[in-house]
């Protein structure tokens, strides 16, 4: 499972309509709040071909460490369509590591 917990490109946005694409909130399609809560989960960021971070938010480690390629990746697919991201990076053992 996994959630976006921060949009960077479309956090300061100040007109309604920009407002609206804020994607904090969108999730893997089998998220569940109550069994995310309880899992162990790692920070991940998507980000584009310059390093430039579109979006943060978390992912269970299995997920990320231990499945396959297109389950892991999925975060990124995700935010390629949505936005051009071309790297996933996470959080583990005290620094960032592309995926």
């Amino acid at each position: 499972m996994w959630i976006i917990t921060r949009d960077r490109l479309n956090e300061e946005s100040t007109t309604p309509e920009m407002t609206n694409f804020n994607r904090v909130g969108t999730c893997s399609s089998n998220y569940n709040e109550e069994k995310f809560a309880k899992a162990d989960t790692i920070p991940i960021r998507l980000l584009d071909d310059d390093g430039n971070i579109y979006y943060e938010g978390r992912a269970t480690r299995k997920r990320i460490l231990d499945s396959s390629a297109d389950y892991a990746f999925e975060p990124l697919d995700w935010a390629m369509n949505d936005a051009g991201a071309t790297e996933l990076q996470y959080f583990d053992n005290g620094q960032w590591q592309t995926l």
